[in-house]
């Protein structure tokens, strides 16, 4: 993976020295999502976390990850603290469980096909050539 991402110029530090729990991450980029700048947190959090080895799972780097989305720091925090979304992102993990998806990332198309991994662009392209041959 690490020579992937240096062929395609983007950062990423060693192996992060904390396996984060993303469970708030997740809230956040829902709450994000539901403010429309998600595209603004997305990329920043994972910068965050390969490159920058911060732990997602503390309170400062979610504040500063929101202020820099745009969000409000504190209602992020608010939302944060009482639990919202934890439905959402339950949803999300069961219907994940139920496509067999067990690594990230996971690409599925059209409800049943999964390309599985961070794949060249060719492997990309090729499985869904493969998955529009079948769809017919």
């Amino acid at each position: 993976m690490k020579q992937r991402v240096e062929e395609l110029g983007l950062p990423m530090g060693d192996v992060p020295s904390v396996m984060s729990n993303s469970n708030k991450v997740l809230r956040l980029a829902e709450y994000a999502r539901d403010n429309g700048v998600f595209d603004r947190l997305h990329l920043p959090a994972f910068e965050a976390y390969f490159a920058d080895d911060r732990n997602l799972g503390e309170d400062q780097v979610l504040r500063e990850l929101a202020e820099e989305a745009g969000l409000d720091p504190d209602e992020a925090m608010r939302v944060l603290d009482g639990g919202d979304y934890e439905d959402r992102i339950e949803n999300a993990m069961r219907r994940a469980r139920e496509y067999g998806i067990t690594g990230t990332p996971t690409f599925v198309v059209e409800g049943r096909y999964g390309i599985v991994g961070a794949q060249p662009y060719e492997a990309l392209r090729d499985g869904l050539k493969k998955i529009q041959e079948e769809m017919g």
